[in-house]
Order: structure tokens, then C-alpha cells, then sequence
């Protein structure tokens, strides 16, 4: 699947932020994802952005995504308070699914990434 992106502002400084989960905030910027029943996902950012500058961001396709807890190949996940991919439960947004077995927190991942939806 080809990966589909766009492109916004960063509302805060995205840095350390490459292969985090992404929300949309206030004025159409994005910034990151941090409650997994309320955001309104965006995506995985796939550039290294600071405040106000241009960041790109992944919506579908495949991408890789860091993990903020061990996580199984095939698992659906949503994001923790910091942006990271966890397994997803009910009443969460659900990004993607997860394609290789992570074994801890800060290990980047291929997934596949669809439009967000509630699980």
C-alpha cells in the first residue's frame, strides 16, 4: 500500500517527536497525539519539525511507528500520553496495526496506518 501524507504546521516544537503518533490542535496545526479516546488522530509524523515550521505527516500506507510498551505483530493500536503506540482497547482511536513484534518502549515498528477510526 503506498503511503499517503500531508503536510501542516507544527504547533509546538517536533524534534524528538519522528514516528509519533500526530492530532490535529487548534488552527489546523498538528501536534502530538496524547488521549487515546479524545484526539483526533492525524497520523505518524514522518519529519523532524520545530514550532511553526512545515511537519509531514503519514495517514495511511506503511510507516514505521515508536512503541511506548512491548506490543505482538497484528495488534491494533491507539497512542499513550506520549504519543507512542500502544495496543488499542475499546472506546480508543484506533492508527493502524502493527506489522513486527516490538519489545519495548521507544522501539520503532513498520505498521500499516488507515483513517482513524473509534474502536
Amino acid at each position: 500500500m503506498t503511503q499517503k501524507t500531508f503536510s501542516a504546521l507544527a504547533a509546538t516544537d517536533l524534534t524528538a517527536c519522528q514516528f509519533h503518533l500526530a492530532r490535529w490542535s487548534a488552527a489546523g496545526q498538528v501536534n502530538i497525539s496524547s488521549h487515546a479516546a479524545t484526539d483526533q488522530g492525524a497520523g505518524v509524523i514522518q519529519t523532524v519539525s520545530r514550532s511553526g515550521e512545515a511537519v509531514t505527516v503519514a495517514y495511511t500506507g506503511k510507516s514505521f511507528v515508536t512503541v511506548g510498551a512491548a506490543i505482538a505483530a497484528d495488534t491494533l493500536f491507539t497512542c499513550n500520553g506520549s504519543g507512542r503506540a500502544i495496543a488499542a482497547g475499546s472506546g480508543e482511536v484506533i492508527y493502524g496495526r502493527v506489522l513486527e513484534t516490538a519489545a519495548a518502549d521507544g522501539n520503532w515498528v513498520r505498521c500499516l496506518l488507515f483513517a482513524p477510526f473509534i474502536n
